[in-house]
């Protein structure tokens, strides 16, 4: 009977020990899901009209979302001098600093680094700033493509997405 008692008081010692790891790893799991930055609040549709001489740009919307990063678009509208475009935002939670140096070694100089912005990578191909902030990536990319003239050509976005860039990675 003793013997009963004690085998019971165990089981139910560790059965409690058990479902009190998981409950708190649940907590830390959903704590740290919670902690991670919104690539749609990073940017202000008021900050992105202003870097695009006043074009009205749209609040943002969830793009493209995975297990290790998350994104968001903003669309841009035409001006007289610059046809529409939109900004993504991207946030990349998991392997960031791995993502980062190997955009760093990537061959040809596809990305480099931009004066003033610490952990910083511009890649004037795709049009975006990448910056290293702690464990997380953030990259703002600014593509706006025009016809006129022809040959088909993307703006130049360097500026504006080295402003918006330096106000997302604060909100980070």
């Amino acid at each position: 009977m003793i013997r009963r008692v004690i085998a019971s008081t165990f089981a139910g010692t560790l059965a409690g020990a058990v479902l009190t790891t998981v409950a708190l790893g649940a907590l830390a799991l959903s704590a740290h899901a919670a902690s991670k930055p919104d690539p749609c609040k990073l940017l202000k549709t008021s900050e992105i009209s202003e870097q695009f001489g006043g074009a009205t740009a749209s609040p943002g919307t969830k793009s493209l979302t995975t297990a290790v990063s998350a994104g968001c678009r903003f669309d841009v509208a035409a001006t007289g001098d610059q046809p529409d475009g939109n900004i993504d935002v991207r946030v990349m939670t998991t392997g960031a600093k791995a993502a980062y140096n190997g955009l760093k070694k990537l061959a040809g100089g596809d990305y480099v680094p931009v004066a003033g912005v610490a952990n910083s990578l511009w890649s004037e191909k795709t049009k975006s700033l990448s910056v290293l902030k702690g464990t997380e990536l953030v990259t703002v990319q600014a593509l706006f493509t025009s016809i006129n003239p022809l040959p088909v050509h993307q703006l130049d976005t360097r500026a504006q997405a080295i402003a918006l860039s330096k106000l997302a990675v604060k909100r980070a």
